[in-house]
Order: C-alpha cells, then structure tokens, then sequence
C-alpha cells in the first residue's frame, strides 16, 4: 500500500457537497451513489507504510564519495545567519497585484503545540523573527516517514504574484527589506523568513561554497548525477568529487 498527501480545494469539495469533520478531520462525500469518508493516517501509520518499503540500494562507489563529503549534507542547518555575501534573495511581485493575507489554517491542539515548536526552533536559530507584514499565508504540518511532522508554509498565493526569476536557495539571505514579503501564520503569531525559505517559486539554483554564492550549473548538474541510482562511470565520479571539494 502507498501513501499520499493530497491537498482538497475548497472547490473540490463544493462540487461534491462534501461534509468535513475537523475534529477528525474525515471527509464525507457521495462518489458514484455511494458514501464514502476519507479517513487520514496517523504519522505511526504511515511509518509502518514506509518501513514496507525497500529503499533503492545505493551504489557502492557513490555511497563512499557521498561518506567521504559527509560534511557537505549536515544532518540540520546551522543556526544563525548566513554570512553577508553581496547576493541576497529577493522577491519581486508583479506590478498592481493584491497582497494575499490569508488566515492560519485550523490546527488541533497536538498539531499547535508541534507547530509551535518548531516556530521556536526557528526563532532560536535566527532564521526567522516576529512580523508586522501586511502580506501573510498560512502554514500546515505534513507527517514524515519517521512519524515526525515537517513544517511546510503554503507559498501558492505568493508564488502566483511573485515575477519567477532564477534567484538563490537555502542558506542565502533574504534581501533586507524583502522579509516581510516571506511572512506566515499560525495561531500563535505572524513571523517572517531572514533567511530564504523553501517552497517560493523563484527560489533555484545558487551554489554556496567557499568562495561565496555563485550560480554554477555543473554543480547543478552533479546534483541531478548524484540523485539517480545507477552505476557511476570512473570520469563521473571524479568529476562529481571535484565539485563536492569546490563545495567545502
């Protein structure tokens, strides 16, 4: 059996005359003259999903190039700010837009408390601070395979507005003066991203080295090497150990 996450638009359901129980968060619906109720999994149920699967082997070449630049690929971000280094991410709406405000989705007291948690992580690390920005949209908890939550913001209203431009990823800063536009919600309070978040539709290829940031598309094109599975040729390892050391 496989699972899934599914996102059920406020469309999809007036359609279908759809009844949503948010305490148990099931969806009751009529489908071909037949009632049907969608029934979500709990994290230790997807887990177990998970553990039914065998995870493709990686080849034995790739996997000690991949121990060899074990620092590379830290098991979390550092905390604090990035360095200053003369490119920030910046976010360009499209000019006579509306600013999406949008109200934080509804949570159960499990879901607020770990949402909550992982705010105050974030704020602890600096990569993010309390906002007063106009423009704002919602976050939601999405089940990982371990039975952890991940905390996803929903970026969708701030993409359709947003000029797509090939700009910077993770741990580039946000242009100062650009925060706000990063900013979401939850029942606790408005927060803004000072680092660049993850989801923005602009948001690609920077690579981060010693040398700074810089946009290099052969280390874009090793990452594509290093996600398929498959026999790597003697030229290609050498070459993906090369850019790995340029990234150290």
């Amino acid at each position: 059996m496989d699972a899934g996450h599914i996102i059920l638009g406020r469309p999809w359901q007036s359609d279908r005359r759809v009844i949503h129980d948010g305490f148990t968060n099931r969806y009751t619906l009529l489908h071909e003259g037949r009632k049907t109720t969608l029934i979500p999994l709990s994290p230790q149920e997807e887990h177990l999903i998970g553990l039914t699967h065998t995870p493709p082997e990686i080849p034995s070449e790739l996997a000690q190039l991949l121990q060899d630049f074990s620092d590379v690929f830290p098991e979390d971000s550092p905390p604090g700010l990035p360095p200053v280094r003369g490119i920030e991410h910046q976010i360009d709406f499209v000019p006579g837009s509306t600013l999406p405000n949008r109200p934080a989705y509804r949570t159960n007291p499990v879901e607020t408390k770990e949402l909550q948690r992982q705010v105050d992580e974030l704020m602890e690390k600096g990569h993010i601070r309390e906002s007063m920005s106009p423009c704002a949209v919602p976050v939601l908890l999405v089940p990982k395979k371990d039975g952890s939550w991940r905390m996803c913001v929903d970026c969708r209203a701030i993409n359709n507005i947003t000029i797509d431009l090939k700009s910077g990823y993770h741990q580039i800063r946000m242009k100062e003066g650009d925060e706000w536009k990063t900013a979401f919600k939850t029942k606790h309070g408005l927060y803004e991203w000072l680092v660049m978040p993850f989801g923005l539709t602009n948001a690609p290829s920077f690579v981060v080295s010693a040398d700074g940031v810089q946009v290099d598309e052969e280390k874009v094109a090793a990452i594509g090497i290093g996600l398929v599975l498959r026999p790597l040729e003697r030229s290609e390892l050498s070459w993906l150990g090369r850019i790995l050391s340029a990234v150290c």
